[in-house]
């Protein structure tokens, strides 16, 4: 039976589409909720299939050889993740983890495939959606090797606000305070968060570098 939240009405690669054939799509995923930290994909993973969030938010991440843990993006509802592995057959390139209470589509290689040939418009989509990444990745480059750490910081601060906005979110992002002094700050309008919130780390590095 399909629950009332089993709709793909909010996945954006799927707005050129009719409401009858989300609804038909829909019908033929697999659906299924997460919990907060509940792994989805695993890195190095040989499964295919493509996910798409309708609800929650996850992370993609890889984890290096001494444990570290390296974010490379966010994911919010209405996203796609575990394309790429359907795409080239390659197995998963990141790990994927529940940030929030999740409910996630889950669509076979096939029937991705089979959708993309149906349904032109789909094409198009994709390839403005991977663009999209592509920039974003290069952006990131850019930024490594002509940022030092306290303006990495700050980019990744005003580009999780505009994610935020988006998403329907508060436009703002919490940045970590200097050692041993002031607390947090915030990037981007609106409402300040409270103190647990404005103390929550956004990266991985300090932000008291030179």
């Amino acid at each position: 039976m399909e629950r009332n939240h089993d709709s793909l009405d909010g996945i954006a690669i799927f707005a050129g589409l009719s409401p009858d054939t989300r609804r038909a799509l829909a019908r033929r995923c697999s659906w299924r909720d997460y919990k907060p930290r509940q792994e989805i994909v695993r890195h190095q993973d040989d499964s295919r299939m493509v996910y798409f969030l309708t609800a929650g938010k996850v992370n993609v991440t890889i984890y290096s050889t001494n444990g570290k843990q390296v974010t490379f993006r966010d994911i919010l509802a209405g996203g796609i993740f575990g394309e790429l592995a359907a795409i080239d057959g390659k197995p998963r390139s990141a790990s994927v983890q529940a940030t929030s209470r999740c409910t996630v589509a889950a669509m076979s290689p096939d029937l991705f495939w089979e959708t993309l040939r149906s349904q032109p418009v789909m094409i198009t989509d994709i390839l403005k959606f991977l663009s999209e990444r592509v920039r974003d990745l290069t952006d990131r480059v850019v930024d490594l090797h002509t940022k030092d750490v306290r303006r990495r910081v700050l980019a990744a601060a005003a580009a999780a606000a505009r994610r935020n906005r988006a998403g329907g979110g508060p436009a703002w992002a919490a940045l970590p305070g200097r050692r041993g002094g002031r607390g947090a700050r915030r990037v981007g309008p609106g409402p300040r968060p409270d103190a647990a919130v404005r103390a929550r780390r956004l990266v991985g590095h300090r932000a008291d570098a030179p």
